[in-house]
């Protein structure tokens, strides 16, 4: 059957060669442009977007019948054209194998169409498209550590193209990790306040404990109308630690009371955390309630800390209401307290790579999608931490060379921010997942 061009080569895919001149089904000339060598004999292609026409060859007599003839789409709209295939991609594998099966076939033998679409059907989507700006790009046409979650049907482009864009663009890349920071990954959890869009480092034990050691120090024990108080020696001379509970929670169960504790360190508030939920340090001014400096967590829940934003809490509380509520989270403390609380944050700045260019992506948004650990989870436990520097050193084994790390898939959105007074284009990772090994 005989395939026609369309009628205008320059309205063809710009991924189809203009060199190419299709005469029959399995057969195609090219010409000796040296442009033209993506395309070589032997190759096994796929067409995408063909339509089939009744029609009469040149020459044909009228009372013919007519020929079943397929034209190619023209346009650059994704997934209209001819691509040539790689020839590790599995399902061509697939293909050369059953073919072979089939070499000593009798005449009475064959293999048709259908058969063929029963063990190689692969819809375009899923076809590793090559790189016109990457001469290795068969190289990294095998399964990526990564998986996009996005909906953009978008066509996979170099970085090299990616810098040249125009924000704000949203695009698929492949790419290999080259470095990443902070090193120390305990330092890609931050704290970022949502009001007021301010993001920081986690304070350090260090510092959170000389706050606590301080105000153990110069403890004075409070006095307050709506709460139960009772009081105890500390093992440490002249320090009294008190611990106060609203009176319309006297008699209730630990974990539905919320817990004011006074003069305790930070140790010690951290070991009696480990049975009760909702513990919030506080000091005594004037003899009044009042909440630690900030940058002390104003909430122990287990083995999580929270923290509140300076600039967006109220200097104090006073007369706090605790009835009405009926699970005390910390949602419902930092209501209480006047806290604008802070959300914990993964934030890591990536440097990837894929011979053409290098860019610098943050992830961080969408950082627990990419790593399906919860930022707040990970604060207090050791084994999610641990999950994490496991995946980092999968994607940058230690010691191992760029052309040793896996290839990824990212998404990723290009946009622009104000840097003293002048646009900087900047890159985030976003819809994208760690495979689950």
């Amino acid at each position: 059957m005989p395939v026609e061009k369309v009628n205008n080569s320059s309205d063809l895919d710009t991924k189809v060669p203009s060199c190419l001149q299709l005469t029959s089904i399995g057969q195609l000339t090219l010409t000796s442009d040296p442009s033209h060598r993506c395309v070589k004999p032997g190759a096994f292609l796929r067409f995408y977007n063909l339509r089939a026409l009744l029609q009469k060859v040149p020459g044909q007599l009228p009372d013919q019948p007519e020929h079943l003839g397929f034209h190619l789409h023209g346009g650059t709209v994704y997934g209209r054209g001819l691509r040539s295939l790689p020839a590790e991609t599995p399902d061509l594998l697939s293909l050369k194998s059953v073919l072979e099966k089939h070499v000593d076939l009798d005449e009475h033998e064959e293999v048709n169409d259908g058969t063929l679409l029963e063990i190689w059907y692969t819809p375009p989507e899923s076809i590793v498209l090559p790189n016109d700006e990457n001469p290795g790009a068969e190289e990294n046409a095998g399964p990526a550590y990564t998986v996009q979650t996005c909906e953009h049907n978008t066509q996979r482009i170099t970085l090299a193209q990616v810098k040249r864009s125009t924000p704000p663009l949203s695009c698929h890349v492949r790419a290999r990790v080259k470095k990443y920071l902070p090193q120390q990954l305990y330092q890609c959890l931050k704290l970022f306040c949502s009001k007021c869009k301010t993001m920081k480092d986690v304070p350090d034990d260090s510092a959170v404990a000389n706050i606590f050691l301080e105000s153990a120090r110069d403890n004075q024990p409070c006095d307050e109308q709506w709460a139960a108080t009772s009081s105890a020696n500390s093992r440490e001379p002249g320090r009294t630690i008190s611990m106060h509970v609203s009176k319309d929670m006297v008699g209730k169960s630990s974990h539905m009371q919320l817990i004011f504790i006074e003069g305790m360190t930070l140790d010690e508030i951290s070991v009696l955390s480990r049975d009760h939920k909702n513990l919030v340090p506080v000091r005594s001014e004037n003899s009044k309630m009042t909440r630690m400096d900030l940058t002390a967590p104003f909430l122990f829940s287990g083995k999580k800390r929270y923290y509140g934003c300076k600039q967006c809490s109220r200097n104090t509380f006073e007369n706090p209401v605790f009835t009405g509520v009926e699970t005390w989270d910390e949602q419902a403390v930092a209501a209480v307290l006047g806290v604008q609380m802070m959300q914990y944050r993964f934030l890591i700045q990536f440097e990837l790579d894929d011979v053409t260019d290098t860019i610098e992506a943050l992830l961080w948004e969408d950082a627990e999608r990419f790593f399906h650990i919860s930022a707040v989870d990970a604060s207090g436990c050791q084994d999610l931490q641990d999950r994490i520097q496991t995946i980092m050193d999968t994607i940058q084994p230690p010691e191992s060379s760029l052309e040793e790390r896996p290839w990824m898939d990212f998404c990723l959105s290009v946009y622009t921010v104000k840097d003293n007074d002048r646009n900087k284009v900047c890159y985030q990772i976003t819809n994208t997942e760690i495979v689950k090994q």
